[in-house]
């Protein structure tokens, strides 16, 4: 009788996306951490280095495009080759992310009401539920309001991403199906998703959804590039090397507008055309994601270390996301500033303060074996 034949041996994760995420989760942080509250406390409105660091934070605002590139690709990719079923690709993903969502919805909940105390927030007004006591803090007081602000993602500021991954798991099923079935090449996506993503832009100009950048219609480029990249990866090396100029060209030419766009808003210039910053916005984020990409290849050949810390930040990107702006938050009073006041640079060692007690707590909770719980997923091995 012979032997089963072995099985093959799993395939080694490309940890090219995981560098992306950890370029994106550093950008997401610094992002946030140089916001105008952090300015108007380190530095003095108008100084060179208030415009310094205000540019930093203007230029650096393409992590969600390009964290929603990499995760659809990585999503692509796993069921590509595949006969999917999709009850239970939606199983899945109730587990990895509607039970965390949930959980971190709560927590902003009950972080919102014992450590930022806005008082309209905390203003008592006549409860909605049918049980419980018969008033409580407005923020909790109403059932449909909660149901909104989940749905919407919009407990707290960050944590419309996860709606958007969520949306993008719903729908992942047709996306597919058109994937398989187009055959272009990468610059025609690219030019065909950046004229529908103009459509929606003029649509939300004359109807005024409320919550626009919370529907994946505000990223149909970051998707559409991010289906045809898991799709076809093994034509991107071909596509880099005979449209790189346009690609580079795109993030450069892009970023100049985008960057001059914010320049007069932060100066309170006239010309600003709000047509002309959304749209090079958005093209620059979806560039950089390409550049990032080429970048972690060439990272990967030529500085291994690098890679490979930069691929470990980001196996934590979701941690370090769900968790950042709490830390922010703590290490915004007056203590800490006071301490970070007498050092030189104040919001640089703000930014590393931020992200080094972020990632310090999200190692603790991954060790303590909560990633399944919190974050949809187990840290032992490398997952999307």
């Amino acid at each position: 009788m012979t032997a089963p034949p072995e099985p093959p041996p799993p395939k080694k994760r490309d940890e090219t996306f995981d560098v992306m995420k950890g370029f994106g989760i550093s950008e997401v942080i610094l992002h946030h951490a140089l916001n105008p509250d952090a300015l108007a406390k380190f530095t003095t409105e108008g100084s060179k280095t208030w415009w310094f660091f205000t540019g930093v934070n203007r230029m650096f605002h393409w992590g969600v495009p390009v964290f929603l590139m990499a995760s659809v690709i990585l999503l692509t990719m796993s069921a590509k080759g595949k006969q999917m079923d999709w009850g239970r690709f939606y199983k899945r993903r109730a587990l990895r992310q509607i039970a965390p969502y949930a959980i971190w919805f709560l927590f902003y909940l009950g972080f919102r009401l014992t450590m930022l105390k806005s008082p309209y927030d905390l203003n008592p007004v006549a409860s909605g539920w049918p049980f419980g006591p018969p008033t409580l803090p407005a923020l909790a007081a109403d059932p449909m309001n909660l149901a909104k602000l989940f749905l919407s993602g919009k407990m707290y500021f960050h944590l419309y991403f996860m709606i958007l991954l969520l949306q993008v798991a719903l729908l992942f099923p047709v996306f597919y199906a058109i994937i398989r079935r187009v055959s272009w090449p990468l610059w025609a996506v690219l030019l065909t998703s950046f004229a529908l993503e103009y459509g929606v832009y003029l649509l939300q100009w004359q109807v005024k959804f409320p919550y626009p950048a919370t529907t994946f219609l505000w990223y149909i480029p970051a998707i559409s590039v991010g289906l045809w990249l898991g799709m076809r990866w093994d034509r991107w090396n071909d596509a880099w090397r005979g449209y790189w100029p346009l690609f580079v060209l795109l993030w450069a030419g892009c970023g100049a507008v985008y960057g001059w766009q914010a320049y007069l808003i932060a100066a309170k210039q006239p010309g600003v055309e709000a047509m002309v910053y959304a749209m090079s916005a958005h093209v620059y984020a979806v560039s950089t994601g390409l550049v990032l990409l080429r970048l972690a290849q060439w990272l990967q050949a030529r500085l291994p270390s690098v890679h490979r810390l930069l691929g470990a930040v980001g196996d934590l990107s979701l941690p370090l996301f769900l968790l950042h702006p709490a830390v922010m938050f703590l290490l915004s009073g007056p203590r800490v500033t006071e301490v970070l006041r007498k050092l030189p640079l104040p919001l640089l060692w703000f930014y590393l303060a931020i992200y080094f007690f972020t990632w310090l707590v999200s190692y603790a909770l991954v060790k303590a074996r909560l990633g399944s719980l919190l974050f949809g997923r187990p840290y032992s091995t490398r997952g999307n």
